[in-house]
């Protein structure tokens, strides 16, 4: 985790004092999401009995998180006597790098995969025509209410192999459903709020998107602001609307001549993709 700092903390630069490097205070990436102040990175490494602390080490403000596992697990091999023991780590430890020195030296490793990684977005494809054997796991009493249904975890093995080779296990969560599907409801009823204000602004007499490619940069950023782009799709219609007007003022007659505008329209419409939701 990281330790937020206020103020300039000019000596903590790095300097060498009684022959080792001092500790850097700068920014980096705050978990305590203030990225206007500095920190530092504190590795703190418990026991699975009791959460009993067993390793500590602070780093500059600035480290990643991924590349100080292979440094930590050493600690721990030798502390134990042996790699065998179970390291659990967030997904900051699901590198090819860090599990590759784990397992080649005989450890083991829980870890979560990351949404950046291809397995992931592979298995909500194969959701969409495949139906999981899922096998529940375990129940946990409902967090908030003592009379509220529990959460219920289900697991199922990968059916498309990791692309290390090592063993890959999907949980399923039934409050975490519950949440994503309440989050994925507020986030496209802002989106059709959004998007039912720039078709407005498209029918409008003052239109100032003059080109297809505005309008569709303009529904992106909805659909990325919103997040939901997922579950929307969306289509833009264009034509072109004609008008005559007068060159000069006065009473038409037969002599007047007439300037023709051509403007570009727009019609905006969407729809929800129910598979992505299902």
């Amino acid at each position: 985790t990281t330790l937020t700092l206020h103020g300039e903390y000019p000596e903590a630069n790095g300097h060498i004092e009684r022959g080792k490097s001092t500790l850097v205070v700068t920014f980096g990436h705050n978990k305590d999401h203030r990225p206007d102040l500095k920190q530092l990175l504190w590795i703190l490494t418990i026991s699975e009995d009791g959460a009993v602390p067993v390793h500590f080490k602070v780093a500059d403000g600035n480290t990643q998180d991924s590349t100080t596992h292979i440094e930590t697990w050493e600690v721990l091999r030798r502390l134990v006597g042996s790699p065998q023991f179970l390291y659990v780590a967030d997904c900051k430890l699901c590198s090819k790098e860090n599990l590759h020195h784990i397992h080649e030296a005989g450890g083991w490793f829980i870890t979560v995969l990351p949404q950046t990684r291809k397995e992931d977005s592979q298995f909500k494809e194969w959701l969409l025509t495949h139906t999981p054997d899922w096998q529940e796991i375990i129940r946990y009493p409902h967090p908030r209410r003592k009379d509220g249904p529990p959460d219920i975890f289900r697991a199922v093995e990968s059916p498309i192999p990791d692309s290390d080779g090592y063993r890959l296990i999907w949980f399923h969560s039934s409050h975490k459903r519950e949440r994503d599907a309440q989050s994925r409801q507020d986030r496209i009823v802002r989106a059709f709020k959004e998007l039912d204000k720039l078709k407005a602004k498209l029918a409008g007499p003052r239109c100032r998107y003059t080109t297809l490619e505005g309008v569709e940069l303009a529904v992106k950023k909805i659909l990325s602001d919103t997040g939901a782009q997922a579950w929307i799709s969306h289509q833009i219609h264009q034509w072109k609307k004609e008008s005559y007007r007068q060159e000069r003022r006065g009473r038409p007659g037969k002599d007047m001549r007439w300037r023709r505008r051509v403007k570009m329209c727009f019609r905006l419409s969407w729809n929800i993709i129910e598979e992505k939701i299902q």
